[in-house]
């Protein structure tokens, strides 16, 4: 029998849809259909040509497939534009059991950047055969089983979907099994097993069947299983004797175990059903119990106890063979076993009266002792024989004994008539006045002779003189004074359901202690119409009722009879007894369970937590017990781990992660499965949708990018293009994307799905070399979701930027006397472009310097824009220098920038001071007077140097050497002034010499001295003030102070003004520089004082009041203090500047001033009072003295 599905087959065509672009950067969409399982290299369609690209640019415009993360299949011919197959796609791979797949990808082109959207949908070939799990399938089925019944079989499973799936099944003929489908989902049916008719095993115990699984394809493709059907026993075939009546003849005092009779019985059950075990029935009585043993596994019947003819000479034996189902049947085999005499006992003697004297006249003859021999074995004496009915009265007149005797009633009293019973119970006794034999005691012929048909009270009566014994029988005669009875008086019978009619069941037999006819005659069943009765002989009197069952029983629509057994004895008035028979119809698995619905629909929300409950399966089983109890199992289709299902209840729980993205709706198929020995079960199919929740993200997926941008970059050039997806539903996967900050990019959006990141006004490396754009994606779920991706673009440079350097202008420095190639400085310059735009290259211009090529000077290294000396500078010669230097990158075109160096001599200490007053005079020795009155602080005379040197090498200091008399004279370590210390004494010598050394302050030190000698003449009329000691000079001396006075100080006004000159050209360019180690504080610097020099020399000297003025006139040269910080260095050059103006520190390895950190105060000094300040060129370290 074939069941058929579907039998539609269709064919894949190649097809292709293009649909045009919806913006300059995204379009969408075209569409391909191709079989799966095309060979590597195979041709999809030419995408180039579909698209309306060039393909000879498509090198050139960098034209790819780009698949995000996932696995490529496809890739692009470049020199065709032929879209080719690059991996094997197997549909069942890459979609599983869906019906449509598709393979989304992107096509991406450059130079303009585009995007188009490609759909590949892979269409199925039937290249699956349908497959069961097993090649054979093993089902027991009970016998008897109605007709309908059916059985669930395991589907067969194709990795095709549609019309090449599974579409129908087919089995292989029986005239006892059918075919049919039942739905497990949309597109899986499980086949079914129909049963046509019952089963019979002990006709036919297996069934061979052959299940064919076929698909909807082109050829179509098929799969086969065996189906093994094993028919099961059930319990519906009683035991069966092999012989009606088991007839054995054994002889008494049998030795105990002899072996008399087995006793064997026929199942036609198998397994339990039959097995057979064999008991002695219940109206078998406790003596047979003793004398016979039966093995109730064999039947074997075997001596016990003691065999005694004498005791029983016949047993007629019942023995039940019953099987060992679970309901059980049963049969009696009748055994009768007669028993033979063996000479096995002595005669015994009774004496039954004795004289125990005699007379001895006693004639012969005389009898003196009766007594009776008797021998159980065998033989008889005369006797009497007596019928009387039982359960007579007291008293009743059995009959006349001494009539029946012949003996006369009025010798009975003489002759001592008398019953003699031998010790035993007197049930008779005789009326000697009548001869009546008369009940002594009621006598019960039950009690006597028990179950016996006949019952025989023997005794002897005997009379003396003469004696004579004789021996009476009193037949006891049964009368029907019993009803038949039941041993309960309600019998319980469990009987299967379905059982085939014929099955027979035992019942209890009545007991009737009457005997004969007046026991239990017949039996009667009320009426009905699933039972008869019947009646099998237990022994020759004795018959067991049988219960007859005339059509199967079904639980399901009467689970329960009631009839009555009634027990009919054969006496006269008859009697009867009845017993109640209550038939518990047992329930056989025949029903399979039914789902109350058919299907349960139910929805709930992804992210339900586990355990919660979803639905209850109820499943209902017409039978009971384990056969109504049902089990609840997901079928081997439903997916793991996602839900749980409670086997007794049925309610399904979640029990793993629902999740609306992974799977929208469960198709669940619940078998619902009895607990019976055979176990029947039925599908309820359960169909949950699961709806979406907000809990996933935007997704944003790069599809190209551009790490790279130019700085001029036109307005909205794309950099990268996205798509953004959320795995949420249609109305929470809407999304809007936006970008953090304040950046010259924004965003373009298409379909809501497609966004282009472009430029949004001028790049410009120089400010932001590298850009990290922030795309912050949001869904309109609730709450709504973001995300976030960043993407770093780095702004490729364009020479934009000409060089430029450091500072406005350099001013360097270098020591006169300097080595030829010696380092004079380095310019610096930037360029804010990258890579080549940025590498820089100096060079001088070729501008005459003082007449010369700037080349004769400097020269400078064209890669790092260090300057070098070209020869050795004389600072007396020349005091500086200008040259114009150039800086150009080497970008395309390079651009170019150029600055003035400064470079300026700075002095060294290489001459020494010059004494230019007072000369000598005829001699190594200059010659000079003083009063002998002077007082106290006398200017004796003036020692005046000069020093081609500038700075500190030109600052000067004296000091006093080898004088006559120390305590006499002192000198102004500042101007050279020579003064009186104390009066001049009569003991004072009349002359005497002064050596004055001059010192400068360079490094070494260079020094020149003067010896003066001083003559003292007495002169009472001169005035001691030092202004009348001056004018009292002679003439020659006069005019050649004053000549020399207005030399050195036109020489100063040059210098001076030579400062000022250079301090104003200095400030106009902006240079701030200063010493690296040189800090002026204000008690570095010091105004002159005109008195200092008196205040050396004696505190208690008395100052004329207009010495002040004349020492103004007369000194021409300011001095100055000057003094360095703890630690610095004394440096080789020195300039002026206006006191108030910080001086600035000068780097002479990079040609840079910076301003001073020590500043000076600008109220420290009077205005108009010019200093000398000195700024340093560390040029290293010198001995502080060379004397």
């Amino acid at each position: 029998m074939a069941v058929r599905l579907n039998s539609n087959v269709s064919q894949w065509p190649v097809l292709y849809l293009i649909l045009i672009c919806i913006s300059d950067s995204v379009c969408v969409k075209i569409r391909y259909s191709i079989p799966e399982e095309l060979e590597v290299g195979a041709f999809v369609g030419n995408l180039a040509t579909d698209l309306g690209l060039d393909v000879k640019q498509l090198s050139r415009r960098k034209f790819r497939i780009a698949t995000g993360s996932k696995k490529q299949f496809l890739d692009v011919n470049l020199n065709s534009g032929a879209l080719i197959v690059k991996e094997k796609m197997d549909k069942e791979q890459l979609c599983a059991h869906d019906l449509t797949c598709v393979l989304l990808l992107q096509a991406v082109i450059e130079k303009p950047l585009k995007v188009y959207r490609v759909e590949i949908e892979i269409l199925d070939i039937n290249d699956n055969a349908p497959q069961f799990q097993t090649s054979e399938l093993n089902i027991g089925i009970l016998e008897f089983l109605p007709a309908g019944t059916s059985f669930p079989l395991q589907r067969a499973i194709d990795p095709d979907a549609g019309t090449n799936s599974v579409r129908s099944y087919q089995l292989s003929s029986s005239e006892y099994f059918t075919l049919k489908t039942q739905p497990e989902s949309e597109q899986n049916f499980v086949p079914e097993l129909v049963l046509e008719r019952r089963l019979d095993r002990e006709q036919q115990a297996a069934h061979q069947l052959t299940l064919t699984a076929f698909d909807g394809g082109t050829p179509e493709k098929f799969g086969t299983t065996q189906i093994k059907i094993t028919v099961l026993d059930v319990n519906d075939n009683a035991p069966s004797c092999e012989q009606n009546i088991y007839q054995i003849t054994t002889a008494e005092n049998t030795p105990q175990n002899t072996l008399l009779v087995k006793v064997t019985a026929i199942d036609m059950d198998e397994g339990l059903n039959g097995e057979i075990i064999y008991t002695f029935s219940d109206q078998t009585p406790d003596k047979v119990r003793d004398v016979f043993s039966l093995d109730s596994t064999t039947g074997e019947i075997r001596v016990a106890g003691i065999l005694d003819f004498e005791a029983a000479a016949n047993y007629h034996i019942s023995v039940q063979a019953e099987d060992r189902g679970a309901r059980s049947l049963s049969v009696f085999c009748k055994v009768l076993i007669k028993v033979t005499n063996v000479n096995d006992n002595c005669p015994e003697i009774m004496i039954t009266t004795a004289s125990h004297s005699i007379p001895e006249d006693a004639a012969e003859d005389t009898a003196v002792a009766l007594f009776q021999v008797t021998d159980p074995d065998s033989g008889e004496n005369a006797s009497n024989y007596c019928r009387i009915t039982r359960e007579l009265e007291v008293g009743a007149f059995v009959g006349n004994i001494a009539t029946d005797l012949g003996l006369d009633v009025k010798q009975l009293p003489g002759r001592r008539f008398r019953i003699a019973t031998g010790g035993k119970k007197e049930y008779l006794d005789v009326n000697l006045s009548t001869g009546a034999l008369v009940i002594k005691e009621k006598m019960d012929k039950e009690q006597l002779c028990e179950h016996g048909l006949s019952c025989a009270l023997i005794f002897e009566a005997v009379i003396e003189k003469p004696l004579k014994l004789y021996r009476v029988e009193i037949e006891i005669l049964d009368i029907n004074d019993n009803a038949p009875v039941f041993k309960t008086s309600e019998l319980n019978i469990e009987i299967p359901e379905l059982l085939p009619a014929g099955t027979s069941f035992l019942l209890q037999r009545a007991i009737d202690p009457d005997a004969g006819t007046n026991s239990v005659g017949s039996y009667q069943l009320s009426s009905s119409e699933y039972f008869t009765l019947k009646t099998q002989p237990e022994s020759e009197y004795n018959y067991v009722p049988e219960l007859v069952l005339e059509r199967p029983l079904d639980r399901e629509q009467q689970p329960a009879h009631q009839l009555t057994l009634t027990a009919f004895d054969g006496g006269n008035p008859e009697k009867c007894g009845t017993t109640h028979i209550k038939i518990t119809v047992l329930d056989v698995n025949d029903n399979a369970p039914s789902c109350e619905q058919n299907i349960y629909q139910i929805t709930t929300a992804e992210n339900t937590p586990p355990n919660t409950f979803i639905v209850k399966v109820t499943a209902i089983d017409m039978d009971e017990d384990l056969n109504g109890e049902i089990i609840y199992t997901f079928s081997d289709q439903t997916p793991n781990n996602v839900f749980s299902l409670d086997s007794t209840t049925g309610e399904i729980r979640v029990a793993g992660i629902l999740d609306f993205e992974e799977v929208e709706n469960y198709q669940i198929s619940v078998q619902a499965k009895d607990r019976g020995t055979r176990a029947l079960s039925a599908y309820c199919k359960v169909l949950i949708k699961v709806t979406d929740v907000n809990d996933n993200c935007p997704e944003i997926m790069i599809t190209t990018e551009s790490h790279t941008i130019p700085e001029d970059a036109a307005e909205d050039t794309a950099v990268a293009l996205f798509q953004v997806t959320d795995p949420d539903s249609d109305e929470k996967a809407s999304s809007y994307c936006r970008i953090t900050s304040e950046i010259p990019f924004r965003l373009n959006s298409y379909l809501n799905k497609y966004y282009t990141v472009v430029t949004n006004g001028e790049l410009d490396r120089e400010k932001s070399p590298e850009y990290n754009i922030t795309i912050i994606c949001t869904d309109t779920g609730s709450p709504p979701l973001a995300a976030n991706k960043t993407i770093r673009i780095q702004v490729t440079d364009i020479n934009d930027n000409a060089p430029r350097f450091t500072q406005p202008s350099f001013t360097m420095y270098v020591t006169e006397n300097n080595v030829i190639g010696a380092s004079v400085g380095a310019v610096s310059a930037f360029d804010p472009d990258f890579n080549q735009n940025a590498e820089l290259s100096y060079s001088i211009f070729n501008n005459l310097v003082h007449g010369l090529p700037p080349i004769t000077f400097v020269s400078i290294n064209a890669t790092t824009g260090e300057m070098f000396a070209q020869r050795s500078f004389d600072f007396e010669q020349l005091k500086n220098i200008e040259v114009h230097v150039q800086v150009k990158d080497l970008g395309s075109p390079p651009l170019s920038n150029n600055i003035t160096v400064t470079i300026i001599i700075v002095d060294q200490n290489d001459n020494a001071p010059v004494i230019v007053s007072p000369l000598p005079f005829k001699g190594p020795a200059a010659e000079d007077t003083m009063p002998r009155s002077a007082e106290p602080g006398y200017l004796v005379a003036k020692v005046t140097a000069l020093d081609a040197d500038s700075g500190l090498n030109a600052q000067m200091f004296y000091q006093l050497r080898e004088p006559t008399d120390e305590s006499l004279f002192t000198v102004a370590s500042e101007t050279g002034e020579i003064w009186t210390i104390r009066r001049l004494a009569q003991k004072d010598s009349f002359r005497h010499t002064i050596v004055i050394m001059v010192k400068d302050n360079g490094i070494p030190s260079l020094s020149s001295s003067v010896t003066i000698n001083m003559s003292v003449h007495d002169d009472t009329n001169e005035n001691a003030s030092n202004i009348g000691s001056l004018g009292n000079v002679g003439p020659w001396k006069y005019d050649l102070k004053l000549y020399l006075m207005m030399i050195f100080g036109a020489t100063s006004f040059l210098l001076l003004m030579a400062i000022v000159i250079l301090a104003a050209k200095m400030h106009r360019r902006g240079i701030e520089m200063s010493s690296p180690c040189c800090c002026w504080q204000p008690s570095c610097i010091s105004r002159e004082d005109p008195l200092h020099g008196i205040q050396k020399a004696s505190a208690s000297i008395q100052i004329s009041p207009n010495y002040a003025e004349v020492y103004e006139r007369r000194t021409l040269q300011q001095t100055f203090d000057y003094d360095t910080c703890q630690g610095s260095h004394l440096n080789d050059f020195t300039f002026l500047q206006l006191q108030g103006v910080a001086a600035p520190r000068i780097d002479m390895n990079k040609g840079t001033s910076h301003p001073e950190e020590c500043g000076i105060a600008p109220n420290s000094m009077s205005k108009d009072t010019a200093k000398f300040l000195e700024v340093s060129v560390g040029l290293g370290k010198y001995n502080t003295s060379l004397m």
